[in-house]
């Protein structure tokens, strides 16, 4: 990984990143959580060393976006994005999960980093990554359903030891935030941030798709109801309409003696 040419100098005071080139300090432990969205998924399966012994593997990758308002940044290094590489696997015991995280537990693990452009190593982009692990079962589950063409979108929360600037510290879900990667102890790169789920979800095509695909399908057509007229029915109607009518007649009828008897009275 290529080093940054420029140190960041920080210090931590009171549990409080302090870095020489921010106006505000940073902190941890922000009470909302990192929501994260994946799209353009797809699988890729192999083999791998696990315990000297070869066995398949496979991963879920896509491209990532940070939701809400909120973004993704570097403490000391300029400039933030909402982009970020997305993959989802499985515990394995080869795998670096977290502080007091192993492949034997239940947790659903987040690790979320940046690397440096390196056209060496084939890092031709300086990009933000962010690694799931989850328990087999629930992968497991995943795959099956993305075999099956429902999952077109992968979505979680996260909780992690991101940094977030000490005056965001209680901005509401509605407003946006930018989290941030520490520096590592030398300054010249980030580290890496740590956390685990507190959700985790996936789905298919959007309702609204769904409900477009099921109008156009012949087979959902709807054919018109013929009305067959009852003679009974009409019948009735007829005698109804002449009712009304007649009514009407009367009403008029009495209307016009009222008006004689009140034109007699005043003549009198």
């Amino acid at each position: 990984m290529t080093a940054e040419k420029n140190k960041v100098e920080f210090q931590i005071i009171n549990q409080r990143l302090v870095v020489s080139t921010e106006k505000h300090p940073f902190m941890q432990g922000a009470v909302r959580s990192l929501l994260l969205e994946a799209t353009e998924l797809h699988i890729a399966r192999g083999y791998r060393a696990d315990d000297g012994k070869l066995v398949k593997s496979s991963r879920i990758s896509g491209a990532g976006r940070v939701s809400r308002g909120d973004s993704i940044g570097r403490a000391g290094w300029k400039g933030s994005t909402k982009d970020i590489s997305f993959s989802i696997r499985a515990h394995s015991s080869d795998v670096f999960l977290a502080p007091h995280s192993s492949a034997e537990n239940t947790d659903l693990v987040i690790v979320i980093g940046f690397i440096d452009k390196d056209p060496e190593i084939s890092f031709k982009d300086s990009h933000y990554f962010a690694e799931v692990y989850v328990p087999p079962a629930i992968y497991q589950e995943l795959v099956a359903d993305y075999d099956a063409g429902l999952v077109s979108r992968i979505s979680l929360f996260a909780n992690t030891n991101m940094w977030i600037h000490e005056f965001d510290e209680h901005t509401p879900p509605s407003g946006w935030i930018t989290w941030y990667l520490g520096p590592e102890r030398n300054g010249r790169s980030s580290e890496t941030a740590h956390g685990t789920l507190s959700s985790l979800s996936w789905s298919g095509a959007d309702g609204e798709s769904a409900i477009a695909k099921e109008a156009d399908s012949p087979l959902d057509e709807v054919t018109p109801e013929v009305v067959i007229p009852d003679p009974m029915i009409e019948a009735e109607g007829r005698k109804l309409v002449e009712l009304k009518q007649l009514n009407r007649v009367l009403r008029y009828g009495l209307g016009a003696i009222a008006l004689l008897l009140l034109v007699l009275v005043f003549r009198v």
